[in-house]
Order: C-alpha cells, then sequence, then structure tokens
C-alpha cells in the first residue's frame, strides 16, 4: 500500500506531540510488509539533524512554503 503524509512539520528530530506520534505509528506501519510511507515535510523544519531522505523505511519529501 502506497500512503502519503501532508501536515506534519516532519520527522525525526522535530518536537511535538503530533510529530510523536506519527513517527511511532508510520515507523510501525512501515514495518509491517509492503508498506511505501512518504512524509511531504515543510523546508522550515528541515535541519542537519534530520536532512535525510529516509528514516526506518519511510522517505521525505521536502517542500518550500512561503514565510508567515
Amino acid at each position: 500500500m502506497k500512503i502519503g503524509v501532508i501536515g506534519t512539520r516532519g520527522f525525526p528530530e522535530i518536537q511535538g506531540g503530533i510529530e510523536t506520534h506519527c513517527m511511532e505509528l508510520y515507523t510501525r506501519i512501515a514495518s509491517l510488509g509492503d508498506n511505501e510511507i512518504t512524509i511531504y515535510r515543510r523546508k522550515p523544519y528541515v535541519n542537519s539533524k534530520n536532512k535525510n531522505a529516509e528514516f526506518k523505511n519511510i522517505r521525505f519529501v521536502d517542500f518550500h512554503v512561503p514565510k508567515e
């Protein structure tokens, strides 16, 4: 199954309740077999600690957003 996730700031190394929940949930789903998970992250939340394109079988796509 292919799963795309939008709306989170991203992970890992992003503190927040929903990000922690999503990291636990999506890494578990990714480990259950034939699942492909892509997280669409906002570039302002990508840093040197989390800039990798993959994390525990989850792929990240970083996109530009306008500044508030």
